[in-house]
């Protein structure tokens, strides 16, 4: 069990190096003590490895022989787990049958009252499922029943997880004054790393990826970019790949969405890594992300752009100013001011 324990501290610490020592002593004394709840807690801690690893078809090997070793035993807790590993997974590489039945999605509409609002994760992930697919209705009703992320009590060994799952729950929602709490309350988490604290269940990536994304939403751009290139060094130093690609799409649509001209070229650069790295790594839903963004930017490469002069007029003219009021404070004629108008609404 304390072997255990330390792998659990070096997933949230995002050191995968040690997460893979520590698989191997902890098997080894899983193999002494004949304990089928042993060998499942050492199983499921390496498909949650690969997963955080993008090595999907070894990772789901493993959640399948984790699954087999437990099940005969008529432990409840074998199919939770195996399913949230299979869904989290599905965040990357796409939802199909299998995922979505974890949380019996795949032929029903989901229903609040069929899930527990014990903990909050338990609701909080069918719903994150339910928006990955596009259901957002069924997502928001889901999400709704929860309350105010204010009032949010998660069970202490999924903090973590709770707080990130409900920022893109939230984000997606367009739940902008709960994207603001949970940043705030995942804040002093930083340098951790989204998994659950008493037995890995799944891993989310670094915990600066999500408070990037939560700032981007507010509109706190540099904020973001600076916790999504954080994000983008952790997951690239520690082998997080299909996070690190994540992380890549993130920064740049952070980068793009703050608009200085310097961010432009270089969030290029970035979405470009990323959909090149996400189709390797086999995680359509990134690259699908990714692909879109980088059309996005050439539509904007090849289309005016206003001169540094002309954004200055255009946040006065946003503003209210007339023209006159422009002249007057960026000490220029009344005509020049007037010019510089006429060539913004041209372009």
């Amino acid at each position: 069990s304390g072997h255990l324990w330390l792998i659990d501290v070096a997933f949230e610490r995002g050191d995968l190096t040690s997460v893979a020592r520590g698989i191997e002593i902890a098997w080894w004394l899983a193999q002494e003590v004949r304990s089928p709840l042993g060998r499942w807690d050492v199983l499921r801690a390496r498909a949650v490895l690969a997963q955080a690893q993008a090595r999907f078809d070894v990772a789901r090997r493993f959640a399948i022989e984790a699954f087999d070793v437990l099940a005969p035993t008529g432990h409840p807790i074998a199919p939770m787990m195996r399913g949230a590993l299979l869904s989290t997974m599905a965040h990357q590489t796409g939802h199909d049958q299998e995922s979505l039945s974890a949380y019996g999605l795949a032929d029903a509409s989901a229903n609040e009252l069929d899930f527990p609002k014990i903990g909050v994760i338990r609701t909080l992930a069918p719903a994150l499922v339910l928006i990955e697919v596009g259901r957002l209705s069924e997502a928001a009703g889901l999400y709704r029943s929860l309350g105010p992320a204010t009032e949010w009590q998660p069970s202490l060994h999924s903090t973590l997880p709770s707080y990130a799952f409900g920022i893109a729950a939230a984000v997606a929602l367009d739940a902008s004054e709960d994207v603001a709490t949970l940043r705030e309350v995942l804040q002093p988490h930083r340098g951790h790393h989204v998994v659950a604290g008493a037995g890995c269940v799944s891993y989310f990536g670094p915990v600066e990826l999500w408070l990037g994304v939560a700032a981007r939403h507010l509109g706190l751009f540099d904020d973001a970019v600076v916790d999504l290139e954080q994000a983008v060094r952790v997951c690239s130093v520690n082998g997080i790949a299909g996070f690190h690609a994540e992380a890549q799409y993130e920064l740049a649509l952070a980068l793009s969405r703050r608009g200085n001209q310097r961010d432009f070229a270089r969030a290029r650069s970035l979405v470009a890594d990323s959909a090149k790295r996400a189709i390797e790594l086999g995680t359509p839903s990134i690259a699908t992300k990714a692909q879109r963004l980088m059309a996005e930017l050439d539509a904007a490469a090849r289309s005016p752009r206003l001169t540094p002069r002309e954004r200055e007029v255009a946040d006065l003219v946003a503003q209210g100013l007339t023209n006159r009021e422009i002249a007057k404070q960026l000490f220029l004629s009344e005509r020049t001011a007037q010019n510089h108008v006429q060539h913004i609404l041209t372009k």
